[in-house]
This record gives structure tokens, C-alpha cells and sequence, in this order.
């Protein structure tokens, strides 16, 4: 896949963390293009937060408009690099596939943002450990194989947006749940590593 010859600056506003913001960062590392990673401290988005569509982050901003909300900006990015499927039914399979990993995300943003009640909290955690994780790992490991047996990637024959929004969900609640996340299904082993080694990806985890 060839990047366009005239291309524009992005800036992308989130915070310094993973969560919604870091696929994006990864989807724009391996179109590469040129972007400025803008992290905000919490106290500085709510000084700022008044300054931003919706109010929310993640924001790209680029030639000029702003673009919140992250499925929106990476099926932006996706459709302007061709990393969105090359015909309705591969469009829809990511679409799928966000959906589901989206799902997740809901969760871990009421676990770890939202959620204020302590007791609510736990019940959470518990529902999440007990079964979701491994629920939602089973489904991957089954939509990965329906794909050619899942020795590539999640649609097609090429990286695309489903392959960013899962490994960074997966990856990220590595993070959150080493103990629960320290193996994964065989075809979703497999897959995290054929990503990592995706060039521009491998140079940007290398120098994390």
C-alpha cells in the first residue's frame, strides 16, 4: 500500500496512555505519515476539554476540521490509506470486528473511567475476569481462523483496521491483567506477533 503523494500534517490529541488513542497512533505509524502526537495530562484536557468537539478525546485535527470520536477517525484513516477493506464485504467485516472489540473497550472505560462506586467496581472486574475476557479472546481466536485459517490477518489478505483495534485492545489489557493475559489462544499468539513485526510497527514498539 502506497501513501498519497500530497499528504497533510496530522496532530492527534489524547492522553498519555493506550486505551482509544494508542490504535490510532499505530494505524498512522503504519501508513506513515507524518504526525504530531499530542498528550495531554488529565489537568490539562480539563483546562482544554471546552476547545474540543463533543468534548472527548481522542481529536485528530487535520487541513483544517477536527474529527473526534476513535472508530470514526480510524475508518477515516482507513479509507483515505486503503486500510478499510477492498470491497462492502470486507468494509463490513471490520465493522464487525470494531464492533465487537468496542464492546470490550465499553467495559474497561466503566471499570477504570467511570465507575465510581467502589462495590460496582468489583462486580466488574469480577464479570470481566471471569468470563468476558475469555469470551471475547474465543471469539478473536475463531474470527482470525475463519479467515483463510488465521495464519494472516483478520480480513483479507492485508493489515487493516480490525488487526490495529484488536491488538491494541488485546495488548493493552495485557497490560491491565498480566496474570489473566499471560497466554492466548494459538492463532491469537500468533497474530500479535505477526504484527509486532509489521515494519513500522516493530520500529515504533522498539523505541517505546
Amino acid at each position: 500500500m502506497t501513501c498519497k503523494n500530497s499528504m497533510p500534517k496530522y496532530k492527534l490529541f489524547y492522553f498519555d496512555s493506550k486505551g482509544r488513542g494508542e490504535p490510532i497512533r499505530l494505524m498512522l505509524h503504519i501508513i506513515g505519515v507524518e504526525f504530531e502526537d499530542i498528550r495531554l495530562s488529565h489537568e490539562e484536557w480539563e483546562t482544554n476539554r471546552h476547545t474540543m468537539p463533543q468534548r472527548r478525546l481522542p481529536v485528530l485535527e487535520v487541513g483544517g476540521i477536527t474529527i473526534p470520536q476513535s472508530g470514526a477517525i480510524l475508518r477515516y484513516l482507513g479509507r483515505e490509506y486503503g486500510y478499510y477493506g477492498k470491497n462492502n464485504h470486507e468494509s463490513t467485516r471490520i465493522d464487525v470486528i470494531s464492533g465487537a472489540v468496542d464492546d470490550m473497550m465499553y467495559l474497561l472505560d466503566r471499570l477504570f473511567y467511570v465507575e465510581r462506586v467502589e462495590q460496582a467496581k468489583v462486580v466488574l472486574k469480577q464479570e470481566i475476569l471471569s468470563w468476558r475476557l475469555e469470551e471475547f479472546l474465543n471469539v478473536m481466536e475463531n474470527t482470525l481462523t475463519e479467515n483463510d485459517g488465521g495464519g494472516g490477518f483478520f480480513v483479507g489478505d492485508q493489515v487493516s483496521v480490525a488487526d490495529v483495534v484488536v491488538y491494541n485492545i488485546v495488548d493493552w489489557m495485557s497490560d491491565l491483567f498480566p496474570d489473566h493475559l499471560s497466554t492466548l489462544p494459538p492463532k491469537m499468539t500468533e497474530f500479535m506477533q505477526r504484527f509486532k513485526d509489521i515494519p513500522n510497527v516493530n520500529k515504533v514498539l522498539i523505541l517505546k
